[in-house]
């Protein structure tokens, strides 16, 4: 029951470290892949994420700004889709898609949004072109990083000089293709939306660009204006108050957790081992008039009981078990090992038995001889404990007691 018990506990330790990694995966699932083409015939992507159960979605301005044909790709089927409006100050814009009615997500409350979360950038980066097949254009890709601050930035996709808007600076990378994408929570809760930005030459300014960002910083657009933008054209959204267990120092929680459920393992194994080896202990006799007074109960016990003692085997000595659930060991000229270990000649049960208790062989002569290997808790013959790697003979009708008088054989033939 113990060893149960210490085996539901490691299988419970990665569902503990991993349990929030389901609710990213889930929120992946509301997410899809925009293709359009432009002037010149190239094909451009982005992504956008469900908003509602009627079938809008929320993207960037720029991902359908001036793009021909657009259309939706989720797990490798294509839909149509109306672009419902266009906010070009702020570089976002509200689709409806077709026949495609994902579960929506739930916006994160801007008070519950701290410096250090751990967030989740979730989208499809990577050209359109580089593949034509389906399944692989609408495989989502997540990325992990931390918001490293709140700042404001130019979003206008047609004015540079535009007024700053707030955005969230975090590390989860974002490549050209993430663009309307949603950043979440470890809870799978919006709490911006990724847009493709770097800063101009001077440094000074952001805009948008289908090259590189500037390593290791990234934006999302604030859900302020993202929910002002979805009730400007009175479109219902949902949005959560509870505030996500795993927020700011999530990370170091989960080791902490981690660390102590293995210190309770260690600590349950040590008082399991520790349990055992006394009881095995116990089980020895203290000294040499007690161990012979329980060997004497023990036969006695027997032949009250009319037990006959085991018929021994034809093929020379052989040491006879007085009690059931331990082999019979032939004794023949090769040495043989009993023990509880697997790499024994013979294998014993009793947890009063060491791995490699003791040795028993066939002399030139015809004797049996018995060797203690060095046993946690001795190996007797009668009352007398014998010496570790000393080799004794062992008599016909006399009793070898392997660890303690609960596993007692007898010598017959020899």
């Amino acid at each position: 029951m113990t060893k149960r018990i210490i085996l539901f506990l490691i299988l419970l330790l990665p569902i503990l470290i991993f349990a929030g990694n389901s609710r990213i995966l889930e929120a992946s699932k509301s997410v899809v892949r925009i293709i359009g083409q432009v002037s010149s015939g190239d094909y451009i992507s982005g992504t956008a994420f469900c908003v509602n159960s009627r079938g809008y979605y929320l993207t960037n301005a720029h991902v359908v700004k001036g793009i021909h044909g657009l259309f939706a790709i989720h797990e490798g089927s294509k839909y149509d889709l109306e672009v419902v409006d266009v906010f070009e100050d702020i570089d976002l814009a509200i689709l409806k898609v077709e026949h495609l009615m994902l579960t929506p997500l739930k916006f994160a409350m801007r008070q519950n949004i701290q410096v250090t979360d751990r967030v989740f950038s979730i989208g499809f980066p990577g050209a359109a072109d580089h593949t034509s097949n389906a399944k692989l254009l609408s495989t989502v890709t997540v990325n992990s990083g931390v918001i490293s601050k709140f700042t404001k930035i130019p979003l206008s996709i047609t004015d540079p000089n535009a007024a700053p808007k707030p955005v969230i600076q975090h590390d989860a990378t974002i490549n050209h293709g993430n663009s309307g994408g949603p950043l979440v929570n470890e809870c799978g809760q919006v709490v911006g939306i990724n847009v493709q930005k770097e800063l101009n030459k001077e440094g000074s300014l952001a805009k948008i660009t289908s090259g590189d960002v500037v390593q290791g910083i990234f934006y999302a657009i604030d859900i302020t204006l993202a929910k002002e933008a979805l009730g400007s054209r009175h479109i219902d959204f949902e949005e959560t108050s509870a505030v996500c267990s795993g927020g700011s120092g999530a990370a170091e929680w989960k080791y902490i957790v981690v660390v102590l459920i293995l210190a309770v393992i260690l600590i349950v194994w040590l008082i399991v081992y520790t349990s055992q080896k006394r009881r095995a202990k116990e089980s020895v006799a203290v000294d040499d008039d007690d161990l012979s007074r329980l060997i004497s109960r023990k036969l006695k016990k027997r032949e009250q009981n009319g037990v006959p003692p085991m018929a021994p085997s034809r093929a020379g000595a052989v040491l006879q078990p007085l009690q059931a659930g331990e082999p019979p060991i032939t004794v023949d000229g090769t040495e043989k090992i009993a023990g509880r270990s697997h790499s024994a000649s013979v294998r014993l049960h009793s947890p009063a038995v060491s791995g490699r208790h003791f040795s028993v062989w066939l002399g030139s002569g015809g004797e049996v001889y018995v060797k203690d290997l060095g046993s946690t808790n001795g190996t007797y013959i009668g009352p007398k404990r014998l010496q570790p790697n000393v080799a004794y003979p062992l008599r016909p009708g006399e009793q070898l007691v392997v660890g303690s008088a609960d596993t007692i054989y007898t010598l017959y033939g020899g």
